[in-house]
């Protein structure tokens, strides 16, 4: 008998070096709880508020670099937000389209109190049918990276310190084909 296992969903896990040296610059960049109608606070429509972006181009490239090993190709950020959680905010379940990658940085966060990015299996478990889901071990200055198309959501913060995120949205192999037809029809 042989087992095939044809199907793998990649979640990639790095740590920022020199975390505590970029995270109060960053905090301090990063725009301030304003919750709206959403679920949690977040930039994500508003770009004017998006004064972090030196900072967060500082300290992503290494970790970009080491992501584009692993995965074996190239990856180019298109968008990056931040979302602040305070007490009952959370994020429902959702995913960031169909092909490409999707990254969160954690970055006020504590493990012992908050709870990280919870991701649901696109399978059921065959014998029972049951829902799968996956909850990586995370502390501050660690990005997860995962495919774009997979489901996953935030629990909702159950504490009175906020739990603060950047999470960034990274082109697919046939945008990035695109994305350099263009850049070489202007050149």
């Amino acid at each position: 008998m042989t087992i095939h296992y044809p199907f793998k969903v990649s979640v990639l896990q790095y740590t920022v070096p020199n975390w505590s040296y970029y995270k109060p610059i960053l905090l301090g960049a990063l725009p301030p709880y304003e919750k709206g109608d959403d679920t949690v606070s977040s930039d994500y429509l508003d770009k004017s508020k998006s004064n972090y972006l030196h900072i967060f181009d500082e300290f992503i490239e290494p970790v970009l670099q080491q992501f584009r090993r692993d995965v074996g190709h190239a990856a180019y950020i298109k968008n990056v937000w931040t979302q602040r959680a305070r007490k009952c905010d959370h994020h429902c379940v959702h995913n960031h389209g169909s092909n490409g990658w999707a990254a969160v940085l954690y970055v006020d966060y504590n493990p012992n109190i908050h709870s990280a990015t919870t991701f649901l299996s696109p399978f059921t478990e065959a014998s029972s049918g049951d829902h799968m889901d996956y909850t990586p071990d995370v502390k501050e200055g660690d990005i997860v990276f995962f495919p774009s198309q997979l489901l996953h959501y935030a629990n909702p913060n159950t504490h009175d310190k906020e739990r603060v995120i950047l999470s960034f949205n990274m082109m697919g192999i046939n945008e990035i084909d695109i994305y350099q037809m263009k850049l070489n029809e202007t050149n």
